[in-house]
């Protein structure tokens, strides 16, 4: 225990930081940044100045007196080792996406490490403003974010094709500055470029319409507590605002968000019931049944109706989701870090951007919506974390009473509606986690206490460090002691439109399915010593975008046969490809004679008809009778002379159906044993935080030692487990 002179003191200090931070201006950095937001956008120093804007927050949760934690924050504790232990896995190749090293991954990563190290800041420093005046500051400032986003949907609406550049733009170099990342975050956009019903969606101040969709949603609650619980002028635009705020929401045509706003709206219907506020259920359900009168009898109805059905955006969203969670199951611990392209696109083997038309491609894995987003990566462990953290704040809190709580309840209930459309990894990320910052107080009241992750790495820092060392120091000899296959690809050049005289050409992902053929599967299990049923598992078909060249790709644990699996595919599926042409050109050889031989009988019988006339004197209706057999005539011998041209070009030997372009090559895949160490420094984690994870007994207390009442947050030494008391 400590000498009474040292807890003087120590009490001393913490009351002398009250004091200097009671003197202090509490969250004035978000009130800089959300009330200057447009200077910031059009100056393209929005990120930047976010930066900036976490660290004084961070600064000013360093000066508490004491700060509280949420009470399951070791499992948003994890997702944040889950999302650091990603770096080493962004260059990890996955499945279904474009292979090798690219190192605007890293960048990608950097930018979601922080906007998930801002989340934890501003859930931290909202879970501990307990003074309301600061609170009614930060909600005020949160509301004109809110106007903000309005007005730039206006004009997004109005002025789609609106573009300019920012001053930062004109200050970074050109190489950079014309990077596709960097130019989504320093260049103003008025509109996502994106036309449904011939409407374009408006995005402004953010790059895209997703993003502001979300971002409205997540804003609106605190604009209608902050604003409408303000005095003066706001107050009294408050209703105005939100009535405004109707047209942009329909141009944007986000699903989502209309969803996440009926979502909203049922929970505070539900809450108002609760309560017994009715009148709040009746001011809602007129405003809803207004709203949905409009829509029903306006031109909006038909943009609704389609764009909630919208078949093509729904099962490219479908496909892509399939493709990613299997991807995933490649790498279900830690995921793959970040984001990655797709190969190829959802239409096509060989689809990819152009410059004119860049949405040709895919999007990338990962970016639509944060379920997938995390899931990605951060594997399946690392989004059970992500969804566990919110989910527990949000079953804890969900009885608390008051229109604070109710608004908090709004933000994260739009955020589980989009889950999986939007992805969080922006300026919404702010809001959403500062509503979970007021619930988790809200369900905790005063509780002071630190995530077990955090208390054993301030009591045993050497063993954590051990314990994730000596966890990837397993996975990496797990990697060099356990067999790996090589790849060997063959691109070959394919002639889709080398097809039969006269049909139309086939696309590039027919002929690739021809690597499912019995002969094909065949000639390459001789080859590769594989049995006809691995070889399936073990080929891949890709293309280079936007060519016709196929590149075939054989894993095996030998080089050898990985090498001969590959030239035997490529020249198997060509020589198939030739058969079906030289089929192909043999069958239209026989139509065209066929045809030929038709209209050689019909000549015959059109110059007797002819000869018939030319014999009798049928006056003037034989004469308009054999003028029309002659015009008849006259189009059979041009159609028997096309055809004859047509069958003579047939004769000749059948088109080729391509040529191996390049010699086989061994794929170098970026960081093979990353994956490996990645699962075992995450394993090595959860080991060293089990025995703080179990279920512990209360401590048993001498019947003559009078309990501690003052909470203080320890960790046993004999079970290394966080107690609170």
């Amino acid at each position: 225990m400590a000498s009474p002179k040292h807890g003087s003191s120590e009490v001393a200090t913490v009351t002398e930081r009250a004091r200097v931070h009671d003197r202090r201006p509490v969250g004035w950095s978000l009130v800089l940044l959300f009330a200057g937001y447009p200077v910031w956008w059009l100056l393209g120093i929005t990120l930047p100045l976010t930066v900036v804007v976490v660290a004084m927050l961070a600064l000013e949760l360093k000066r508490m007196p004491r700060i509280r934690f949420p009470r399951y924050g070791t499992l948003w504790g994890l997702f944040m080792a889950w999302v650091l232990i990603g770096v080493l896995v962004v260059q990890v190749d996955a499945p279904y996406a474009v292979a090798g090293w690219n190192a605007n991954r890293y960048l990608t990563w950097a930018l979601r490490l922080f906007w998930y190290v801002a989340a934890t800041v501003v859930l931290v420093h909202l879970g501990n403003v307990t003074d309301r005046v600061a609170r009614a500051r930060l909600f005020v400032s949160f509301g004109w974010m809110f106007v903000w986003i309005v007005i730039g949907g206006y004009l997004g609406a109005l002025a789609p094709s609106v573009d300019f550049p920012s001053v930062l733009e004109f200050l970074l170099p050109h190489r950079l500055a014309t990077n596709a990342f960097v130019m989504s975050l320093v260049h103003p956009n008025l509109a996502e470029q994106m036309e449904f019903a011939g409407v374009t969606r408006p995005s402004a101040p953010f790059p895209y319409a997703n993003v502001w969709g979300l971002n409205f949603a997540c804003f609106l609650p605190f604009f209608v507590v902050g604003w409408g619980r303000a005095t003066g002028w706001k107050r009294r635009i408050t209703p105005l605002v939100l009535v405004a705020s109707v047209v942009p929401v329909v141009m944007s045509l986000n699903r989502g968000l209309w969803i996440g706003l009926g979502v909203a709206t049922v929970v505070v219907v539900i809450r108002a019931a609760m309560a017994g506020n009715a009148r709040l259920v009746a001011v809602l359900g007129l405003g809803v049944t207004l709203l949905a009168v409009v829509i029903a009898l306006s031109p909006l109805h038909a943009i609704v109706t389609d764009r909630l059905s919208s078949p093509n955006s729904n099962a490219g969203r479908s496909e892509l989701a399939s493709r990613g969670f299997a991807s995933t199951l490649e790498s279900p611990v830690v995921g793959f870090g970040t984001t990655r392209d797709v190969q190829g696109s959802l239409s096509s083997i060989a689809g990819g951007s152009t410059p004119d038309c860049p949405r040709c491609g895919a999007p990338s894995f990962g970016t639509q919506g944060q379920v997938f987003l995390t899931t990605f990566a951060q594997g399946y462990v690392g989004a059970a974390f992500y969804l566990g953290f919110l989910g527990l704040v949000l079953v804890r809190s969900v009885r608390r009473r008051g229109a604070t709580v109710t608004m908090a309840l709004g933000v994260v209930a739009m955020h589980g509606a989009t889950l999986f459309v939007y992805s969080a990894d922006n300026l919404a990320i702010l809001p959403i986690f500062a509503a979970t910052g007021i619930l988790w107080r809200a369900a905790d009241g005063e509780r002071v206490g630190t995530p077990a992750l955090l208390e054993l790495a301030r009591a045993r820092p050497r063993w954590l460090a051990a314990a994730v060392a000596g966890g990837g120091l397993a996975g990496l000899v797990v990697f060099v002691a356990t067999p790996h296959q090589a790849a060997i690809s063959t691109p070959v050049l394919v002639d889709s439109a080398a097809t039969a005289s006269g049909a139309p050409p086939v696309t590039l992902d027919t002929i690739a399915r021809l690597v499912t053929d019995r002969s094909v599967v065949a000639a390459v299990a001789r080859a590769s010593h594989d049995a006809p049923d691995e070889v399936g598992a073990h080929l891949r078909v890709t293309a280079d975008p936007n060519t016709r060249v196929l590149v075939l790709t054989y894993s095996a644990y030998d080089r050898r046969d990985a090498r001969a699996g590959s030239q035997a595919a490529a020249q198997s599926l060509l020589a198939l490809w030739q058969q079906q042409l030289t089929a192909d050109e043999s069958a239209r050889q026989h139509e065209l004679a066929a045809n030929l031989d038709g209209i050689s009988d019909a000549l015959a019988v059109v110059g007797n008809g002819r000869a018939a006339l030319d014999g009798h004197q049928w006056g003037p209706v034989g004469h308009s009778a054999g003028r029309q057999l002659l015009a008849l005539q006259q189009q059979l011998v041009t159609r028997w002379t096309a055809v004859d041209a047509m069958l003579r070009t047939t004769t000749a030997d059948a088109p080729s159906s391509g040529a191996v372009v390049g010699r086989p090559g061994e794929i170098i895949r970026p960081l093979p044993w990353a994956q490996r160490v990645g699962e075992g420094c995450a394993l090595g984690l959860l080991a060293f935080l089990a025995p703080a994870l179990r279920p512990h007994r209360r401590p048993h207390r001498p019947p003559n030692r009078p309990p501690n009442r003052r909470p203080t947050s320890t960790i046993s030494a004999s079970r290394g487990m966080e107690v609170f008391r």
